[in-house]
């Protein structure tokens, strides 16, 4: 998860609270676990910019 905020903030220009919120809201709009989407995010199959 720690991976996948920084990966987030660093390639959108986003702070680390708002890349956990982004994945968080994504996880929960889609009821999907938060690990799923930050390995998606960290595999470039999931793009939340």
């Amino acid at each position: 998860m720690e991976q996948a905020k920084g990966f987030l903030a660093a390639r959108h220009a986003l702070d680390l609270d708002t890349a956990f919120v982004r994945l968080r809201g994504h996880a929960r709009s889609r009821r999907r676990p938060r690990t799923e989407v930050a390995r998606a995010v960290l595999d470039r199959s999931l793009d939340l910019g």
